[in-house]
């Protein structure tokens, strides 16, 4: 009785690579675990996706260089699918999974609940499956928490005022994740922070080693007025402020 959906979906894939180049699939499926104080399974049902090859379709504006789907592939489908279901307190935090590439995956939670994991499956797991040695990219996540948490959207009329936008860029230690980093900015940025984008990560001489460098589009609005610059200032400052002492990061100019 299977406890994960994986080992399905890649032997599925494996066959479906034999045939085509491109291969975007998904399973619903249920998972038996066991239950303590039963003598039965508990029988969650698991959203299994997988993915292989290259990201385009094979075209002639395509040329003959197509780049593979990787793990930025799969986290936009899982983060697409966060959004869309307005999942609360979204966050993607290390893995774990013995199943997944250590450097390439994460898992996804909301709020307090776990909801599954996704990312490029780890090296031995593709040998084992006798996987082509490009990126094979994979998805696991718990259905039942995603209907649970499922919230309806909520529409709010547009704006009036004109938005605020700047770019910073912050030097952080490697193990930083970024998702740490943005959530500190959400946090300092308040209500008028409207947005927040990973646009730039840089590694290299010019930080020095086991440095990172995060550069974020930021965008500030009011809905009642049009924010002055000192209003914008004081925001961006509340900002690195938060970042400087919660995460240790320093300005890059």
């Amino acid at each position: 009785m299977r406890h994960t959906l994986l080992a399905s979906i890649l032997d599925t894939l494996r066959e479906a690579l034999r045939h085509r180049e491109r291969v975007l699939l998904f399973e619903v499926g249920r998972v038996y675990l066991p239950q303590a104080g039963s003598n039965l399974p508990s029988e969650p049902r698991r959203l299994s996706i997988a993915l292989a090859g290259p990201r385009a379709q094979t075209s002639w504006l395509a040329g003959g260089g197509a780049s593979r789907l990787d793990y930025f592939d799969i986290k936009g489908i899982v983060d697409a699918l966060a959004r869309e279901l307005n999942l609360p307190a979204v966050q993607f935090v290390p893995s774990g999974s013995p199943s997944l590439h250590p450097a390439r995956s994460a898992a996804l939670v909301a709020g307090d609940r776990h909801i599954g994991v996704f990312g490029e499956a780890h090296p031995r797991v593709r040998e084992n499956f006798d996987l082509p040695a490009d990126p094979v990219c994979i998805a696991e996540l718990d259905i039942e928490a995603l209907q649970e948490l499922a919230a309806p959207k909520r529409f709010k009329s547009l704006p009036r005022f004109p938005a605020v936008r700047e770019d910073i860029a912050i030097v952080v230690d490697e193990e930083t994740p970024a998702a740490r980093i943005q959530s500190l900015i959400e946090e300092a940025g308040g209500s008028m922070l409207r947005s927040v984008a990973l646009f730039d990560l840089y590694r290299g001489d010019k930080i020095g080693a086991g440095k990172k460098s995060l550069a974020y589009a930021l965008t500030y609005q009011h809905d009642e007025r049009t924010l002055t610059d000192d209003e914008a200032a004081k925001i961006r400052t509340r900002i690195i402020k938060k970042l400087q002492d919660a995460a240790g990061a320093e300005l890059r100019t």
